[in-house]
């Protein structure tokens, strides 16, 4: 990849859908099309999509932020009830606050989301940023790229 001509979009990137390690995908923006690069430890997988080809970005809500604070909330519930089981109070709290931080953090950081891009070939789910406050920015480069590709790349009538 010549990273002269890609820009790293940033903000942008996590795993192919579930809770992945090994697997990581990231977002580049050259001049004419996104560059989607999804890579595991050993493989590396390139996706190309031209800002002209693109016909919608769908947006659908996501129980990720859910499904986190259950999982936080339950794995702090119990690590408290350790307390019963005659562990020291201090070392309950100080197993336990680790996964109030990440329950309290996910519930200000707000509801989750998972974004499309629709060409006419294909609809491709791309690694836009998983939260709703962050996607609108993402959107309007979006937006802006497009109406930019749209207005350099077709032709004029009469010539």
């Amino acid at each position: 990849m010549a990273s002269s001509i890609y820009k790293k979009i940033p903000g942008v990137g996590t795993g192919r859908g579930g809770f992945q390690i090994a697997s990581r995908s990231r977002l580049y923006q050259a001049p004419d099309h996104l560059l989607i690069l999804q890579s595991t430890g050993y493989t590396e997988e390139y996706k190309r999509l031209f800002f002209r080809d693109i016909r919608a970005v769908e947006v659908r809500d996501s129980q990720g932020q859910i499904w986190r604070a259950v999982v936080s909330a339950v794995i702090t519930v119990l690590l408290a009830l350790t307390y019963f089981v005659y562990v020291p109070w201090g070392l309950v709290v100080v197993f336990c606050f680790p996964f109030v931080i990440w329950f309290i953090a996910n519930l200000v950081w707000g509801p989750m989301c998972v974004c499309y891009i629709s060409t006419n070939i294909q609809t491709l789910k791309i690694p836009a940023p998983q939260r709703r406050k962050k996607l609108d920015a993402f959107i309007q480069f979006l937006n802006g790229r497009i109406a930019t590709s749209d207005s350099v790349g077709t032709p004029q009538p009469g010539t």
